[in-house]
């Protein structure tokens, strides 16, 4: 049976008694259809408290309707494996009539069966501006159906940003990451305004670095940021100076005095209170370096982490109630406890300065094993509290320290070898054994 649902933030509207109505009609003129389609309510973002309060909105605040439905199709991927792969059509209106809705359905049903009859013939996609995008993402020629993975990746020296949907069009480097957008708002009191603008974040001088540009174009803020990028890689000799907005500061984070070239290209002032070896690195309310700060007994770890909150801004930002600190703080002691683990892992399996220097390709690694751990095997949204005595058996706990040994190792020759002109990309590989994975 196919069954029309709201998504979270539109049930204001799409009540139960639309939805039967809708799926009443569904049921008879198409009994043998089935799966789920997603309703999403865009508004507009003069709607007053858009967040806080959804069921204040007006009708008059609405947008448009998008109309999601997801099925699987059988495909052979890049790596020659045949399997049943997910795809999506999507439909648009601007008014919420049962009419409207079921001229959509009937659209995304004609678009589904289309594309599971295809034989597919993939092309890679462009960007806006005709340029293609080489990650790996294929489009068919005859039905429009999109899939990623499907052909072989070809990254250049002009990347791709962030959202997949523009090729830069300067030599930036592969490694670069960047990011777009055609309406940035740039809040400057009465001087606000809204831009396109480009934003890239090089490697100079052994640290990444941060450059925007903007324009009335994406291109042409992407042309306006280069322009600084060259300004910076034709100073011929840095002068960094430790005073950052007429302070002195004291963590290694320094500007060139002739280009602006900002970044930490400086020793730390500031040192371990265990070894004195420079850092920046805090714990808690103490300097100390990556190595030592691991090598603190939980007891140590413990009493850091309640007394600064030393982790929660890693991962919500949330208020918490009153009723909910004492499961909050456990929740974050836990994550402390279970990320020191690893990461004492990672020091032993790689060496204290392979953990330093690489500390955030690490701990990207470290946080998604956590994540994986709460919903996989413990049963516990990303962002939700633990309860009290929630078990991780010693067992279990001792297998996903074995599998992050393997991964941290590949992780780390990934590096080494540039993952960018490997095929088959690190997420492809598993962040628990696939014993510890609960069936949903």
């Amino acid at each position: 049976m196919l069954q029309i649902k709201p998504m979270i933030g539109s049930t204001a509207f799409f009540n139960e008694d639309f939805a039967k109505e809708i799926n009443e009609i569904i049921d008879l003129s198409h009994p043998d259809e089935s799966g789920d389609i997603l309703v999403d309510m865009i508004f507009s973002t003069d709607a007053e408290d858009d967040i806080l309060k959804p069921k204040e909105k007006k009708v008059t605040d609405l947008i448009k309707i998008d109309l999601y439905h997801s099925f699987k199709i059988p495909a052979t991927d890049r790596f020659g494996q045949a399997d049943e792969h997910h795809a999506r059509v999507e439909a648009s209106i601007d008014k919420i009539k049962p009419s409207l809705l079921l001229d959509a359905i009937e659209k995304l049903i004609v678009m589904k069966n289309k594309t599971k009859s295809c034989v597919h013939e993939m092309i890679r996609p462009t960007d806006p501006f005709g340029s293609e995008i080489k990650d790996g993402t294929g489009v068919c020629l005859a039905c429009g159906f999109s899939m990623k993975d499907i052909l072989k990746p070809d990254l250049s020296e002009y990347p791709l940003a962030r959202d997949g949907k523009y090729v830069s069009q300067k030599p930036w480097g592969r490694n670069t990451f960047v990011q777009t957008g055609d309406s940035g708002i740039v809040l400057s009191g009465k001087d606000s305004y809204e831009t396109a603008f480009f934003e890239a974040c090089p490697k100079l001088c052994g640290d990444s670095t941060f450059l925007r540009g903007e324009g009335k174009s994406i291109p042409e803020a992407e042309a306006r940021c280069w322009d600084k990028f060259e300004i910076i890689k034709n100073c011929e000799k840095h002068d960094f100076t430790r005073i950052v907005s007429g302070k002195h500061v004291t963590d290694g984070y320094a500007v060139c005095t002739k280009c602006k070239l900002y970044g930490s290209f400086l020793e730390p002032e500031t040192k371990c209170v265990v070894c004195e070896k420079p850092t920046a690195n805090k714990f808690a309310d103490k300097v100390i370096c990556l190595k030592h700060q691991y090598q603190q007994t939980d007891l140590e770890i413990t009493k850091g982490t309640i007394q600064n909150d030393y982790f929660s801004g890693l991962f919500s930002s949330r208020k918490i109630d009153k009723a909910d600190v004492p499961r909050y703080e456990y929740t974050q002691v836990f994550r402390a406890l279970f990320s020191a683990r690893l990461f004492r892992i990672a020091a032993k399996t790689l060496g204290d300065d392979i953990l330093e220097s690489r500390h955030k390709e690490i701990s990207h690694l470290v946080i998604s094993t956590y994540f994986c751990v709460l919903n996989h095997v413990m049963g516990v949204k990303t962002f939700d509290n633990l309860e009290f005595g929630v078990p991780l058996y010693k067992s279990t706990m001792q297998q996903i320290e074995d599998h992050f040994r393997i991964n941290i190792i590949k992780r780390n020759e990934d590096i080494d070898k540039d993952i960018n002109d490997i095929d088959r990309p690190p997420s492809k590989r598993m962040l628990l054994p696939k014993q510890l994975l609960k069936s949903k």
